[in-house]
């Protein structure tokens, strides 16, 4: 066998042998979202029911229909249909207080809620009551 072979198949070999290196988790960003009334119901009316469809409605309510409230910020992801249609899975593989659940379903707070993932891939987030 000709030793520029053996080389390359003895290089490839180490490769194999190297872990690939994963980047954990990082803070992609962060807004708050004041939950009022209006994000209660979806366009069609209707009650909804769990949280993640309540902070789905926030970002359609800011980014969609420009009817965001006082206290609402921009965030740099849920402008965009795909990534709001992923708040339920983001929220599920993240968390949410006891006590921001409780005022985001009575459409009386202000919480905080933290976009993690790595290099611009989200994971997951994270809702907190600003108090």
């Amino acid at each position: 066998m000709p030793s520029f072979l053996k080389i390359f198949i003895l290089g490839l070999s180490a490769l194999a042998a190297v872990p690939a290196v994963v980047e954990p988790d990082r803070r992609l960003a962060g807004y708050i979202a004041f939950v009022g009334q209006s994000d209660l119901r979806d366009s069609s009316g209707q009650r909804l029911l769990e949280p993640w469809q309540i902070l789905l409605r926030d970002r359609e309510n800011f980014h969609v229909e420009g009817t965001g409230q006082t206290g609402d910020e921009w965030d740099p992801y849920f402008d965009k249909p795909e990534m709001r249609d992923c708040i339920a899975m983001l929220l599920a593989e993240g968390s949410i207080e006891p006590e921001a659940e409780k005022r985001l379903m009575q459409g009386a707070g202000m919480v905080y809620v933290q976009l993690y993932g790595s290099q611009d891939k989200m994971s997951h987030i994270e809702v907190t009551l600003l108090r």
